[in-house]
């Protein structure tokens, strides 16, 4: 059936910018309450909430500036999550549904494109193991 294919990459489209949506949301809710989330990093990595007397309780870490430098990464990375899969949205609806394509001056396929590409290497890049035995 011909017309499922269609519904089924509207869906697919649909589904990415409701990810991008809710991943936006947790990374302004984040920065907008930003002490709430802290204070549960923080006490993670303080550990300081584990059974008493636990064996591997040496894994703490009782720094402050720590506990802002990982919550910091987690927003970004969420960042990076929520960027990505506007893009790909952008690129699906916009080259899609608008036929952007079409169009010789207001095209900006190619620049979605290229920065999709751009991220995406560089994470692809970066979850590389380093080389060194990991075993």
């Amino acid at each position: 059936m011909p017309g499922g294919t269609v519904y089924t990459r509207y869906s697919k489209v649909v589904l990415v910018w409701a990810v991008a949506f809710y991943v936006s949301l947790v990374v302004f809710n984040n920065l907008a309450d930003y002490g709430s989330n802290y204070e549960f990093v923080a006490h993670v990595l303080r550990m300081d909430t584990v059974f008493l007397h636990n064996r591997d309780s040496w894994r703490a870490i009782d720094t402050h500036f720590v506990y802002h430098a990982a919550y910091f990464l987690i927003i970004f990375v969420e960042a990076l999550i929520a960027v990505l899969c506007w893009l790909g949205g952008f690129i699906a609806l916009g080259g899609e549904w608008f036929l952007m394509w079409q169009s010789k001056i207001w095209n900006g396929q190619q620049a979605a494109f290229r920065l999709l590409v751009i991220l995406g290497f560089t994470l692809l890049y970066l979850t590389q193991p380093d080389g060194v035995d990991q075993a």
